[in-house]
């Protein structure tokens, strides 16, 4: 089957999966087609798709399955965002980088200081910080938030 035929196919199916109304019998094509196309493909865009879907299709099949068998997605719950779930304050990290990414600072540090009077303090012994990038835009963050509160005149965007 040429690529370009059968990644539209395994979209469909794909989305099948997701809205929860495919069957054992569409794993299973999802499956074939996507070896069918990694060994038959001519270019490199239809063999390296059909490599990655057959390769989290493998990853993640008890996800695929859930969706099928129990109509529900278990990446919420087999795979918990620590700063959600294990932050011992129950700061609400995700919203808090949602509100300053949108340079609504000063929303954001009323969110974070809602349930936890010293953030600054549990910023630095956190064990769950993001990659270095992610940390050191987060550092950047709250530099131009205490700023912005008057509290920091070193900051330099």
């Amino acid at each position: 089957m040429p690529c370009r035929i059968g990644l539209g196919i395994l979209e469909e199916l794909l989305e099948s999966v997701l809205n929860n109304t495919a069957t054992m019998d569409t794993l299973e094509l999802i499956e074939h087609t996507a070896v069918n196309i990694k060994n038959s493909a001519d270019c490199a865009i239809g063999f390296e798709s059909a490599r990655m879907v057959l390769a989290g299709f493998e990853g993640f099949k008890e996800d695929y399955l859930s969706h099928v068998q129990e109509h529900q997605c278990t990446g919420t719950f087999e795979q918990p965002i620590p700063c959600v779930t294990l932050c011992p304050a129950n700061v609400d990290i995700p919203g808090y980088i949602a509100l300053a990414g949108e340079d609504r600072c000063a929303d954001a540090v009323r969110l974070i200081r809602k349930d936890n009077p010293f953030p600054t303090a549990c910023a630095l012994i956190c064990e769950h910080r993001g990659a270095r990038r992610k940390t050191a835009a987060l550092r950047r963050r709250r530099q131009r938030q205490r700023h912005i509160r008057g509290q920091d005149a070193a900051y330099r965007p």
